[in-house]
């Protein structure tokens, strides 16, 4: 969690009004938290199209090792910069929420050999800066994302 504090806490202060982020991907898998990933972040931002707009022009926020995926009607989303093959929707994921910090999918562009990927939440809601900080403390085979 280290390598993207940073990140979170630039993106908190560029855009406010983004609802939750996610981690998805190899590294939202609890055996994997230490590992990397090949293109290091896989993000999901839960916000409108307002702050996908924001987030494409704060290029200082665009890393070529984290791939932010912004949902922005509570379906759709698109990538904040980047690939646009990325964009889809979570329904065709299959997304399902199945606690407060965790859900699961199985979307076209990640490994279709497994039925299911995992998905973290890392922050939401107004305290997500606090939030971060908290996630960054725990120990990395640590569930307490809050």
């Amino acid at each position: 969690m280290r390598g993207i504090s940073v990140f979170l806490d630039q993106l908190a202060e560029t855009c406010p009004d983004i609802r939750s982020v996610w981690m998805i991907g190899e590294r939202a898998d609890d055996e994997a938290l230490g590992a990397c990933s090949p293109f290091g972040w896989d993000l999901l931002a839960f916000a409108d199209a307002v702050t996908l707009d924001r987030l494409r022009e704060a290029t200082d926020l665009h890393r070529s090792d984290i791939r932010l995926r912004v949902v922005v009607d509570g379906d759709r989303f698109e990538p904040a910069w980047g690939d646009a093959t990325l964009a889809g929707s979570l329904a065709d994921w299959r997304w399902r929420r199945v606690s407060e910090r965790e859900a699961f999918f199985s979307g076209n562009d990640f490994d279709a050999v497994r039925s299911a990927q995992r998905a973290v939440r890392l922050c939401e809601g107004r305290s997500w800066l606090l939030a971060t900080a908290r996630a960054v403390q725990s120990a990395p085979g640590d569930r307490a994302y809050a």
